[in-house]
């Protein structure tokens, strides 16, 4: 990636790793940090042949893709986890409701006017 300049790719596996760290959290606190630790040697485990396998003949665009695989097989499996884990349905893990965003706005609001906290 040059300076600078982002491609879907760069901002895909950004967010892939931004959610995937709520949900390693989300299932350590829950008192199952083993399956966070599997979660990453899954990731470990894409990786590490991947780049062996497409960097080579592909270059940058070979480690995008092996970095993405490895981060989505990972959030599969945290996704599978906490499902089981909390009994939820994965609609609850994966969708935006207007709730979840007037929860996230008065956040917002509540830090711009100099409330400290995120509860409730």
């Amino acid at each position: 990636m040059l300076p600078g300049r982002t491609t879907a790719a760069d901002r895909a596996t950004a967010t892939d790793r931004a959610v995937l760290t709520v949900l390693r959290d989300v299932i350590t606190s829950a008192g199952m940090p083993g399956s966070a630790a599997r979660a990453e040697l899954i990731a470990l485990l894409i990786t590490i042949p991947g780049i062996f396998v497409l960097v080579p003949s592909l270059g940058g665009v070979g480690a995008a893709i092996v970095s993405a695989a490895a981060y989505s097989l990972s959030f599969g499996y945290l996704l599978f986890v906490c499902h089981r884990r909390f009994a939820t349905p994965y609609s609850e893990f994966l969708l935006l409701r207007g709730s979840d965003v007037r929860w996230a706005m008065a956040r917002v609001r509540g830090r711009r006017l100099g409330r400290r906290g995120l509860g409730g």
